[in-house]
């Protein structure tokens, strides 16, 4: 394999690169011009409140995972069943029915994903590590990149906005959830019915409003 990289950079001295695989799982190749120093050099990191949250579940064993910043928080064996999936899919509120709603997430949400398999911990640390670009395919059912408007990547269920507004996220535009109210809607359709499947994860970058209200990937619906 052979690549090629051309930067216009008044310091490309000072700049590394790194090759990443297709999998997000491995450094494939990385070119460290001069390893400098980067805090000497007056490198400034933008910091932002994101995380990475995600669940998994796996329908032959029953066991479902919690992922914050790629790092298993908690595992939980649930049994082995098929999971109701059949109903719409809300992000932001959580529901008790199709019209009632339990809880309220209030923050910002970027980069949704939902699969249709428990993604492997190596696949989940990978997305935290390198974004997008590690971001598997196989058995990807949606995306939604909320990079101004509610399109999903795969073409095929698209989200109805009512009520978060567009503003910087983690990748782009991410929405912004700011009042009581606000949420996102998928409509049920045969092809999100992932409960069917072997498995499922969903996962996303939130960065919460409240300081005492931990990301967790139950407030995605």
């Amino acid at each position: 394999m052979k690549v090629g990289l051309r930067v216009s950079h008044p310091r490309v001295s000072d700049l590394a690169f790194s090759l990443i695989s297709p999998e997000g799982t491995r450094t494939v190749l990385v070119e460290n011009r001069g390893g400098t120093n980067r805090t000497a050099l007056g490198y400034e990191e933008v910091v932002t409140n994101f995380h990475h949250v995600a669940l998994t579940y796996r329908t032959n064993t029953g066991l479902a995972t919690l992922y914050l910043d790629g790092v298993p928080q908690g595992q939980r064996d649930i049994g082995s069943f098929a999971p109701d999936t059949r109903h719409h899919l809300f992000l932001g509120r959580q529901t008790v029915t199709n019209v009632a709603f339990a809880a309220q997430y209030l923050g910002q949400l970027d980069e949704v994903d939902l699969y249709g398999r428990a993604l492997e911990p190596a696949e989940i640390l990978g997305i935290y590590r390198y974004g997008g670009a590690a971001k598997p395919t196989n058995a990807l059912v949606s995306r939604w990149s909320f990079d101004g408007n509610g399109a999903d990547v795969m073409g095929n269920h698209p989200a109805g906005i009512d009520g978060p507004t567009f503003v910087p996220g983690k990748f782009g535009l991410g929405l912004d959830f700011a009042r009581i109210g606000d949420f996102v809607i998928v409509t049920n359709a045969p092809g999100l019915d992932v409960g069917l499947r072997s498995g499922f994860t969903i996962d996303a970058w939130v960065n919460p409003r409240r300081p005492q209200h931990q990301p967790h990937p139950r407030d995605l619906g």
